[in-house]
Order: structure tokens, then C-alpha cells, then sequence
């Protein structure tokens, strides 16, 4: 089956994975122990994502020049954005910047394929799971290991890049994994199972279970070195955009806080820093999305 180009929607991580299924508040109190939000869009660009954000403050993340167009990578740097593309690519997408600044992402549809990649020091490397239909980058460690999606045979599965060799993760009894960041040993991913989407944390061989308390499907993005995880969850049905009902969280400490930009028609949290900056995603009323940074208690 051949896969869909990789267009923007409200929100990176969903598209994403509706193309592979069809392969086979913040909240005012959280707001307010925080010392500050910043908005940012990439220049006349209709969607600007962040993804990931270093200990400096270097952030990454997509745009897209209109509505329903293909999402490109940037950097921004001490306000400064810089485009970047996988070279032929119609689609950048971008996964996560570690401390060494190497960043992990996804690209298409160069020779039909969807393929993972790594940036490192102005140098792309294609990464291809050994078999899979598609490959996605999704987390890289401070020490270069990558995790993400290998679609194989129309089912997805999590996979870890360490040292050159692949090893598969399937959430136990799951019809389908995604993992999505790896920090200190530690994985965090998604998996589905006939009561619907949910996160997981794989740490020292063991997996745990992670669900929003009281909400419906939990989407985990990222974990960082202090062990804070962050997603997004749904607390009613995703809708006809498929961001209806859609607030960003973070757990940290085993305390869950909603993340909700006031005002926002929905709010995503897709990656934290060692510090626990936060950046992400947020819709306004004209159907813009905008990327935020949420700055840690200083």
C-alpha cells in the first residue's frame, strides 16, 4: 500500500499517525509556577509546531506555509530561525534536539519511501528499519540513540537505534507500539490495545501503563533526564480536525498537570528540556497554530 504525502493538520503527531493506521490549563494555576510563556511563528507561515528544545534554549520544531501544504523543519536560535530540509525531500519532519545538538525526524517521499533521519553537525543519515514500509525518528539520546516507528507488514512497532543495532519494542499484548523518547535508559511511547491508546514508560526491562487521569486517549511525547514526561490527552472525542478536546500535560514527580494556553482552541505539549522548559503547540480562534515555549520557575 502506498503511503499519503505527509501534509500539516492541527496537529504533527495524529497526521502521523493516522497515516500509519491507514497503512494496515496551560491552566491558569499551572501557568502560574511557571516563569513565562513565550508564543513564536516561523515568518508567514500558516502552522509553526515546537518539537524540541535543548538545555540552551535552542529550540526546533515545523512549519508550514499554508494550510493543508508539507511541514519543513527550522531552527530557532536567540530569535533567529533557520528552514531545513532532507535534501529531495517533499516533507520535513522533526522529532526531537538533543544535548549535542544532533536532531531526529522523519522525511518523504524521496524513491516512494518514508524514512527516518538524523542531522548531525549539517549532515543528514537515512535511517530505514531492516523490512518496514515506513520509519520514523521520533527521540534521540544525549548519547545518539534514536527510538521511533517501524511499520511492518501494516502493524506498527517501537524500535531503538543504539550502536548501530536495531532492537524492537512491543508493549506486551498491544496491537501496535510507538516509542517516542528515550532519556537516561528510560523509553516513553504509546501503544494500542482494544480499550484504545494509552502511554508507557519501559524502564529497566519493566513497562508501566500511562493514562491521564478521568481523560480519554493519552499520546506521550517526551521524556527528559529528571524523568518528567509530557504529552497531550483527549478529555472527549478527537472530532472532524482531530484536536477537538485536546490538552497538553505533564507528569512529574507522579503528579499530572494539565497544560491549557488560555484562550486556545486546543494545546499540545511536544518536548522538555533538562531544566522542564516545555515547548509545543497551540490553536487561536482564526485557525492559526502558533509554537509556544513554556519557561521553567527560575
Amino acid at each position: 500500500m502506498q503511503t499519503k504525502p505527509k501534509k500539516v493538520h492541527r496537529t504533527s503527531r495524529i497526521v502521523l499517525l493516522t497515516l500509519i493506521l491507514l497503512f494496515c490549563s496551560t491552566t491558569l494555576a499551572y501557568a502560574a509556577r511557571r516563569s513565562g510563556f513565550t508564543s513564536f511563528d516561523f515568518p508567514g507561515a500558516f502552522e509553526t509546531h515546537g518539537q524540541g528544545i535543548t538545555a540552551a534554549g535552542e529550540i526546533v520544531g515545523v512549519y508550514a506555509p499554508m494550510a493543508n501544504s508539507f511541514v519543513h523543519g527550522f531552527v530557532l536560535h536567540n530569535g533567529n530561525f533557520t528552514a531545513f530540509d532532507v535534501p529531495g525531500a517533499d516533507f520535513t519532519d522533526v522529532g526531537w534536539i538533543n544535548s549535542r545538538g544532533q536532531i531526529v525526524g522523519t522525511y518523504g517521499f524521496v524513491n516512494g519511501k518514508v524514512l527516518a533521519y538524523r542531522l548531525s553537525a549539517g549532515t543528514f543519515t537515512s535511517i530505514e528499519y531492516p523490512g518496514a514500509e515506513v520509519t520514523t525518528g521520533w527521540g534521540i539520546s544525549p548519547a545518539g540513540e534514536i527510538v521511533g516507528l517501524a511499520l511492518t507488514n501494516g502493524i506498527a512497532h517501537g524500535y531503538l537505534l543504539s550502536h548501530g543495532n536495531f532492537t524492537r519494542i512491543d508493549f506486551p499484548g498491544a496491537a501496535q507500539t510507538w516509542a517516542t523518547m528515550i532519556s537516561n535508559g528510560r523509553i516513553v511511547g504509546n501503544f494500542q490495545d482494544a480499550g484504545g491508546i494509552h502511554g508507557f514508560l519501559l524502564s529497566g526491562g519493566n513497562f508501566e501503563s500511562i493514562d491521564f487521569p478521568g481523560g480519554g486517549p493519552t499520546w506521550i511525547t517526551g521524556i527528559n533526564p529528571r524523568g518528567d514526561i509530557i504529552g497531550y490527552y483527549f478529555n472527549g472525542p478527537a472530532g472532524p480536525s482531530g484536536t477537538e478536546n485536546l490538552h497538553g500535560f505533564l507528569l512529574s514527580n507522579g503528579t499530572f498537570d494539565s497544560i491549557d494556553i488560555p484562550g486556545a482552541l486546543f494545546t499540545a505539549a511536544n518536548g522538555i528540556n533538562p531544566e522542564g522548559d516545555i515547548v509545543g503547540r497551540y490553536a487561536t480562534s482564526d485557525g492559526k497554530v502558533h509554537g509556544y515555549l513554556l519557561s521553567r520557575v527560575k
